[in-house]
């Protein structure tokens, strides 16, 4: 009797002595993958976050790093308070670097409301970017190119008149004292259109000046760039054994779905395939796979789903930091382009057979075909 191997999907029929096979649909192989890898991710997040990394964490004494980060962080920012370039409100916010940054800049949008009015202002109302750069910085700007950063690379400012008080800054225009003074009136309350207009002003004359101080203090004060490097090995430390961590994961549960599930199921088939009723067996002989092809296919699967193992650790990580561990990236890249090129070569032979298939010399089918194959062909045969 005479088995053959279709080109495309047909009703399975046993005529003149012939059986013809046919690959499963790609749909459903597809399906099948996908509920595979996303057992695979669940499993591999779960060995990470509540088996390995609690046990990783006390022998690469995490928490003491942990501390260890802040208290360079918090020192960073104390350095900033003690060159008088940055002011906090309160205890609670100190080290919030967010907040304090947008209350430094209210302070400056006040020194410049309040300073010819004949006001008296508090310690913390100052103009934070000349102080930086007159008093603080290695390389010192006079008064004059000062006012030019706040002047933009316009000739005359829309905020600013071309005058300067007896001290050299510049003098806010007449009609921005009067929409930014009921901001910092608690008696009074700013209209919503004045409080754009400040936001503005902030944005456009503060804040853009201000990242730049920022980046130059972190490149020549000495005390910082300490800190920082103290936080970049801490983190880096972390960086190494998150990356350890996962590999590890994600082989233990790779082997248990794709090499001891199939060990034990008679006919070789992961949970996805069981799920959508799919079956693997040689293209040849349609027998199912033998402990050699089952370990051969560990390896393809492995390599199928590497393109998960970056996301594994998201949790502790945090989604933005996961393109900052170098290692998963690249071995999930290294998956993804494997699935792309398996995916072409699925499309592009006759039988719709992945570069796994080829590879083992397999062929997924329906387990309605086999078993109509065993039911009319073998036990017929016998």
């Amino acid at each position: 009797m005479s088995k053959e191997l279709l080109t495309q999907n047909q009703t399975t029929i046993q005529e003149n002595n012939e059986f013809l096979f046919y690959s499963a649909s790609i749909g459903r192989r597809i399906l099948s993958y996908l509920g595979d890898l996303f057992i695979l991710f669940i499993l591999s997040i779960f060995v990470f976050e509540i088996c390995l990394f609690p046990i990783v964490k006390p022998c690469i004494g995490y928490e003491e790093k942990v501390k260890e980060i802040t208290d360079c962080a918090h020192q960073r920012v104390e350095l900033m308070y003690d060159s008088s370039f940055l002011y906090y409100e309160n205890e609670e916010t100190k080290y919030n670097v967010e907040i304090n940054i947008d209350y430094t800049a209210d302070q400056f949008a006040k020194f410049y409301t309040f300073k010819d009015l004949g006001v008296s202002l508090n310690e913390n109302t100052k103009d934070a970017i000349s102080i930086y750069w007159t008093e603080v910085a290695v390389s010192k700007k006079t008064q004059e190119t000062i006012n030019e950063l706040f002047f933009g690379s316009n000739i005359e400012s829309s905020y600013f008149s071309t005058d300067v008080d007896e001290n050299g800054f510049l003098i806010l225009k007449d009609e921005y004292k009067e929409k930014f003074r009921p901001y910092f009136d608690p008696l009074d309350e700013i209209s919503p259109e004045n409080l754009e207009v400040l936001q503005a002003f902030k944005r456009n004359v503060f804040q853009i000046n201000y990242q730049e101080i920022i980046t130059d203090f972190a490149k020549t004060n000495p005390s910082y760039i300490a800190f920082s490097e103290k936080i970049a090995e801490n983190y880096s430390v972390f960086d190494m054994y998150y990356q350890i961590t996962t590999v590890c994961s994600f082989v233990l549960v790779a082997l248990i779905l794709y090499l001891l599930v199939p060990m034990i199921d008679k006919r070789g088939r992961t949970f996805g395939k069981m799920i959508m009723k799919l079956e693997i067996v040689n293209a040849k002989t349609f027998k199912y796979p033998g402990k050699l092809c089952k370990i051969s296919l560990f390896f393809l699967n492995f390599l199928e789903n590497l393109c998960i193992i970056m996301f594994i650790p998201f949790i502790s990580v945090g989604f933005s930091n996961l393109f900052s561990l170098p290692y998963l990236f690249a071995l999930s890249g290294i998956g993804l382009l494997y699935i792309l090129a398996s995916l072409i070569i699925v499309f592009a032979n006759n039988h719709s057979r992945s570069i796994k298939e080829l590879l083992s010399k397999t062929i997924v089918v329906e387990s309605d075909l086999m078993d109509t194959y065993y039911r009319e062909v073998l036990y017929d045969k016998k």
